[in-house]
This record gives structure tokens, sequence and C-alpha cells, in this order.
């Protein structure tokens, strides 16, 4: 197993400051008389909610709740799936402005 980043093993530091999100699935759900898929998220391995498509404004959305709940993060780290490439940007795209 390689070694953790420095940040996720800091001493003194408040939770939540560096967190690490995925997405998984599809899940099958049933509503109504209907089946629609649906995907998992994962934040720190603590908070796993439900969304319901893998677009860069549904991660958006799960990172404001997250946010809402549980303060700023200040370093977040994921994979380079194309929804959390373009959350960066986006993201990015605000500060800058």
């Amino acid at each position: 197993m390689a070694p953790l980043p420095l940040v996720r093993v800091g001493y003194g530091e408040f939770p939540f400051l560096s967190v690490g999100v995925d997405y998984f699935g599809p899940l099958t759900v049933k509503q109504g008389r209907s089946f629609q898929k649906r995907y998992g998220y994962v934040f720190t391995c603590l908070r796993i909610r439900v969304t319901t498509n893998l677009t860069t404004d549904s991660f958006i959305m799960a990172l404001l709740r997250f946010i809402g709940s549980r303060g700023y993060p200040r370093e977040i780290f994921s994979d380079n799936g194309t929804n959390l490439v373009g959350a960066r940007r986006e993201i990015e795209n605000c500060l800058r402005d």
C-alpha cells in the first residue's frame, strides 16, 4: 500500500479539510412501475449518498450538500472522471471571476 499524502495524516487539523471523492454504480432503483439508474458517491468513506446521474452538475450539487454539512474542504482528491474534471474547471472559473 502506498503511503498516505501528508495532508491526510496531519496532526492538529480539523476534520474534512482534505477529502476524497468517488462514484460507484449504476444501481437499479424501482420508482413506481419503472426502473431507473442511480449512482452513489462517497466522500471520505464517511458520507455515502445517491445521485441521479454522473454529470458535472450532479457532482457540483453533491459537493455543495457536503460543504453545507461539513464545511469547505481545503483539498479534494479524486480520479480523473470526466464529471469530476469538469467540476474542477467550473469551480476554477467561478473562483477566477
